[in-house]
């Protein structure tokens, strides 16, 4: 992770709490008042998340050419979007709760790097998660073949 600032904590938290939405309620039914419930909880981590966002523009570390609000604005737009999905059967999308979990697993970790985050990952295997994440699209899945014998 870069150099962290005064907003990283506060960003790691939210991150944290979407990844543990995901975690606890994607494989299970909720009622409609609990989805809401979870689904304004979301809303107001996306909005720490921009708030962080443009919190590390103005105060550091400057990060480079990632470093656009179109960039941002697409992979928080993704990681939300996800994290919805385990909290709403309606929105899934053909998406299973494994999916789900391992696109809010990478979108977390492409936000953390923007926010300036803490990021671990939650899998047996981290430093294969790590290098797979930051490979290039063209050899993500013979890395992927190769993690995963």
């Amino acid at each position: 992770m870069p150099q962290a600032n005064d907003f990283s904590r506060v960003a790691t938290d939210s991150i944290a709490r979407l990844r543990d939405i995901v975690e606890r309620f994607a494989t299970s039914p909720l009622p409609d008042e609990a989805s809401r419930r979870l689904l304004a909880e979301i809303r107001q981590h996306e909005e720490t998340l921009q708030a962080a966002f443009y919190y590390r523009k103005a105060n550091g570390p400057a990060l480079g050419s990632a470093d656009s609000d179109a960039y941002f604005s697409e992979k928080l737009g993704a990681l939300v979007d996800f994290v919805r999905m385990s909290v709403d059967p309606t929105l899934r999308g053909g998406f299973t709760p494994s999916e789900i979990s391992e696109n809010v697993a990478h979108y977390s970790y492409l936000v953390a790097r923007l926010v300036v985050a803490d990021w671990a990952s939650r899998s047996r295997r981290p430093v294969s998660d790590k290098t797979l994440k930051e490979s290039g699209f063209e050899h993500r899945e013979a890395l992927l073949r190769l993690a995963s014998r």
